[in-house]
């Protein structure tokens, strides 16, 4: 029993219209395709959806528990092809961004610049943690993603990482410090 997305939005439209010549009219069709259209659903499920009566037709149970799927498939549908209108460049919602104390202030002012530059209906929900809360909240699903040194710690090998910065260490001294002109 497979039914087609226009089998279901003429069902819908007879339902609500409660008429096969309004639902008609309001899908564009003759009433006699609208018609046709009933009967075959009719028989794919075995039973009728409707009673009719001379003031228009009315829902049986079987049609109830139809309408509400069939209203559900439509909706679904809907919201997809609504979803492929949108850009595919225009990323839009909320990213759950977990950085560490140090780059916090150091890297995430220019990143967060950038990706508002490029999708500017992307928001951000922001967090602070130390790199091991930060594995925690990952793994629990609190953030999307996560900004951290991983030079000193060990992830666990489940993680995916890519290495944005790669910075080599550097020892600061005050002018004139016995380590200064010291071999590296």
């Amino acid at each position: 029993m497979l039914f087609t997305l226009r089998q279901l939005e003429f069902f819908v439209a007879i339902a609500d219209a409660g008429q096969i010549s309004k639902a008609a009219l309001f899908c564009n069709v003759s009433q006699s395709s609208m018609t046709v259209a009933l009967q075959n659903l009719e028989e794919q499920c075995g039973r009728p959806l409707f009673t009719r009566h001379a003031k228009g037709i009315r829902l049986t149970e079987t049609g109830e528990r139809l309408l509400r799927h069939a209203k559900k498939v439509l909706n679904t549908v809907q919201l997809a092809t609504d979803d492929m209108l949108i850009p595919s460049n225009d990323l839009s919602g909320t990213l759950r961004i977990g950085v560490t104390e140090t780059l916090s202030a150091y890297m995430l002012p220019a990143l967060l610049s950038a990706i508002t530059a490029r999708f500017p209906s992307l928001q951000f929900s922001l967090v602070e943690y130390p790199s091991p809360r930060l594995c925690q909240a990952i793994r629990e699903g609190m953030v999307d993603l996560a900004l951290m040194l991983v030079s000193n710690i060990m992830l666990p090998e489940d993680f995916a990482t890519e290495i944005f910065i790669r910075s080599t260490r550097r020892l600061w001294t005050c002018a004139g410090h016995p380590l200064q002109d010291a071999p590296t």
